[in-house]
């Protein structure tokens, strides 16, 4: 479990694969000397596990189902990532919660500077716009961030300089392809609409609307 609040910038150092598994060798802003070998760790947003590690480096396993439907699949050697470790539950959650399980890959149609900010504007899948929620919460790349607006399939997000500065955003481009994690509460309350037989006119007829 995570909270789209990133802990450092790592960089990729190595890739490779062994057998069925590919192996991530990543240098990270920050110290490992309390890692512990399994624990899960956040790249890019994705929930991913340590196998080996050093004072100055580790290395996660990717399953090649996660490294072909997210974006991992665009890594290279010096390439920057966002990492994130596990939540602690005596820790503040200071974002939301995130669970590393990518739902989508979704591309940046359009970047626009507000004043020392940027809006980001991607575009999401039919299946995943209907989660969005305007204020509601969405993890790019890991990061945690406000949806600003959306409107069908676009959906906007606003990188305050402090995320600029943080996080790997800084370096997104036009077209970049995105690791979209929705909001699990927006999709647990859809689920249990859908199953409970809610409709509007079910709320109109008991006077909720």
């Amino acid at each position: 479990m995570f909270t789209g609040i990133i802990y450092g910038i790592g960089v990729v150092l190595g890739i490779k694969k062994s057998n069925s598994q590919l192996l991530i060798r990543i240098q990270p802003s920050f110290k490992t000397d309390d890692f512990k070998l399994g624990e899960s760790i956040a790249v890019n947003g994705c929930c991913l596990t340590v196998l080996r590690f050093s004072q100055s480096w580790f290395e996660v396993y990717v399953s090649v189902e996660t490294f072909t439907c997210t974006n991992l699949t665009n890594l290279k050697i010096k390439k920057l990532v966002n990492l994130e470790r596990a939540l602690k539950l005596n820790e503040r959650l200071g974002g939301h919660i995130v669970t590393g399980h990518i739902d989508e890959v979704a591309p940046i149609k359009k970047i626009q500077a507000v004043g020392q900010s940027k809006m980001i504007t991607l575009v999401i899948g039919k299946k995943n716009s209907g989660f969005l929620l305007e204020k509601g919460s969405i993890a790019l790349d890991g990061i945690s961030l406000t949806i600003v607006s959306h409107d069908r399939q676009l959906c906007k997000v606003n990188l305050i300089p402090e995320t600029l500065n943080s996080t790997t955003a800084a370096t997104w481009r036009l077209g970049q392809k995105i690791n979209i994690e929705i909001d699990s509460l927006a999709k647990l309350a859809n689920s249990t609409i859908k199953q409970s037989h809610l409709s509007k006119n079910f709320l109109c007829e008991h006077g909720f609307l």
